[in-house]
């Protein structure tokens, strides 16, 4: 029993108005002015015909003179309504006293034909306002008031209905007041609509006076007990948003403020008054545009950005921002918009001030564009030289040699030895003038890349190392043209690489057997491996850390035939220009393996490889 009590009083969710009040409410009026009366049956009225229900006014006392007047305040076009029938005015004996007495079963029946009517008239529900003073009357059955009220509670949730019983409190006696309010779940009482605990279910209406009296003492007594477990959790809450609130309030590096949904500011921190130059007093109350440039206002960013949040849940861009003084700072930005219970309430906001952050990319960017310009220079200067020094340097010489087959047995031991340092020297400069002319050519940046088969890059290199091969005996093997990947890569810089190191393995050959090098290819970490094994004696462990620098050689012995720079060149052609790996494995004594490893599809990865 207590439990049905318990739900019967909490039975209907209160809104903030009459004008809320859905079909299947039940509210009642107890006013003591003219004012009071016409403050609540308007806007619940209004309300119903603005939602296409059909709205029925019952008079008792009044005017429907006033009625219509009351009801046309504030522009409100009821003439439509009243001519398309959506609104009428009925007095009582067409309702309650149809026989001249109040009938409890001719009075259900007539709601019954009301909402039956109101349907097939397609409106979404039927709304009354009905004037109770005709129970005050010494007709027949009106008696019967209080059981009539309680039995609408069951009839009420199973239709589209709502009806707003209004009482004078000045004519009833008190008695009749109590009765009245113990079968009405919602009260509207001196501009207020309240939750009515004390409201009796219809099934325990019936019951003797005395026992509703305990049942709703009861019940009241559970809703003291529910009112406070709910007011310690209430002032459980606001200590912890009271915490919160200090926490994001002293947070100095982000600025933390909430606006109201127009983009009003209604909180500031002082991470906010530091960064933006505001104080609370100053910036609390306008609207956060203040924080954009003029030319972000005109085309209305600042609303844009709440449009999206509210959509999206949420906002973010990087972006300028003014300060106080008129200053401009780089900022990162993020909205978030508020819900409560699905109603839209505002927006958090928090801005980070990005602008040094904002100067150091700025500035290494403008180092990169430098350093850019400097590489850029360095080849042009390099291919400059490379290109000018080749003409003396090849006349130095061709005298050389010229001198000494002319004039060998004229000049004596001293000069001849002179004459011939002189020629190696001018060798040595050739082959390093050449070098350099490869090396400003082959690396020069943002050369042209295509979709090439590597394995077509190999017989290219192949067929212009003929003659080298033929020579030193060395033979090359390799897997089909088809068992190599195509990749993207500077055609010309690709054929050097594998030119160099089928080269390199033939120059630096050692013992008996004549010179190989097997070329395989590898899957390897979103990328391809290739790999030239030599089977030559191996690499110096002192030797191998300095085998990519400019000027040095695996063996550290002087070399007729180059210079030192393949390898460097080797190394800038795949990690500087392709973003690759270039390394070599080797044991002393068992030959080495150079490889060089290239993304697939230009993605850059890293290989399994390591060079020892």
């Amino acid at each position: 029993m207590h439990a049905e009590i318990f739900s019967a009083a909490h039975r209907l969710t209160i809104g903030t108005s009459l004008e809320a009040q859905g079909p299947h409410s039940h509210p009642c009026l107890i006013f003591d002015t003219k004012k009071e009366q016409e403050d609540a049956f308007v806007p619940f009225l209004q309300a119903g015909l603005l939602r296409g229900e059909k709205c029925i006014y019952i008079y008792d006392d009044s005017d429907p003179q006033w009625i219509i007047h009351c009801m046309s305040v504030n522009e409100f076009p009821l003439a439509k309504y009243l001519q398309s029938g959506a609104f009428s005015s009925i007095h009582k004996n067409e309702a309650y006293l149809t026989d001249g007495h109040f009938e409890l079963r001719k009075m259900n029946e007539f709601w019954r034909l009301a909402i039956e009517k109101s349907a097939t008239e397609g409106y979404s529900a039927l709304r009354v306002a009905a004037e109770m003073t005709w129970a005050l009357g010494e007709e027949q059955g009106c008696d019967q008031l209080i059981a009539y009220e309680s039995t609408l509670n069951n009839m009420f949730p199973d239709f589209k209905v709502s009806a707003l019983c209004q009482y004078d409190r000045k004519r009833f006696d008190a008695q009749t007041i109590k009765e009245i309010i113990h079968v009405h779940p919602i009260i509207s009482v001196e501009g207020q609509l309240l939750s009515n605990p004390s409201s009796i279910s219809p099934n325990v209406f019936q019951q003797s006076e005395a026992r509703m009296d305990v049942q709703a003492l009861l019940d009241n007594l559970v809703l003291i007990n529910q009112l406070g477990k709910a007011n310690l959790e209430l002032q459980r809450r606001i200590t912890q948003e009271a915490s919160f609130s200090l926490l994001v309030a002293s947070v100095k590096d982000y600025a933390i403020f909430m606006l109201d949904t127009d983009g009003n500011i209604l909180s500031w921190n002082e991470g906010a008054q530091r960064i933006k130059g505001y104080s609370a007093a100053e910036i609390i109350g306008q609207n956060f545009s203040k924080f954009y440039t003029a030319e972000a206002v005109a085309r209305r960013h600042p609303q844009h950005e709440l449009e999206i949040a509210k959509i999206k849940g949420r906002y973010e861009e990087e972006g300028p921002r003014v300060r106080r003084d008129g200053s401009i700072f780089w900022a990162n930005v993020v909205i978030t918009a508020m819900f409560d219970q699905g109603q839209h309430i505002g927006f958090a906001k928090v801005t980070r001030d990005l602008t040094e952050r904002k100067h150091a990319e700025e500035s290494l960017a403008r180092s990169l564009e430098t350093v850019t310009g400097l590489n850029e220079e360095m080849h042009q200067l390099a291919y400059t030289i490379s290109h000018e020094l080749q003409e003396p340097v090849v006349a130095m010489t061709s005298y050389s040699k010229l001198l000494l087959s002319r004039y060998k047995d004229r000049l004596g031991d001293d000069a001849n030895e002179f004459l011939q340092r002189i020629e190696k020297g001018a060798r040595m400069t050739a082959r390093m003038v050449d070098d350099l002319w490869t090396y400003a050519r082959v690396t020069k940046p943002g050369g042209m890349k295509t979709n090439v088969n590597i394995g077509a890059l190999v017989e290219n290199a192949v067929v212009d190392l003929k003659g080298l091969l033929e020579s030193s005996g060395c033979s090359v093997n390799h897997p089909p043209y088809s068992e190599f990947p195509t990749v993207e890569c500077n055609k010309d810089q690709l054929i050097y690489v594998i030119r160099e190191l089928i080269t390199n393995a033939i120059k630096h050959h050692k013992g008996s057997q004549k010179p190989q090098v097997d070329i395989s290819v590898e899957a390897e970490r979103n990328g391809w491996t290739v790999l030239f094994k030599d089977n030559g004696s191996g690499i110096d462990r002192f030797f191998a850390k300095q085998a990519f620098s400019v000027y040095q050689r695996l063996d550290g012995k002087p070399d007729e035939t180059g210079t030192g720079m393949g390898l460097p060149i080797c190394k800038k052609i795949i990690e500087s220009e392709h973003q690759g790996i270039i390394g070599f494995e080797s044991v002393t004594g068992a030959g080495a393996t150079f490889y060089f490893w290239l993304p697939n599809h230009s993605s850059i990865g890293h290989s399994l490889r390591v060079s020892h």
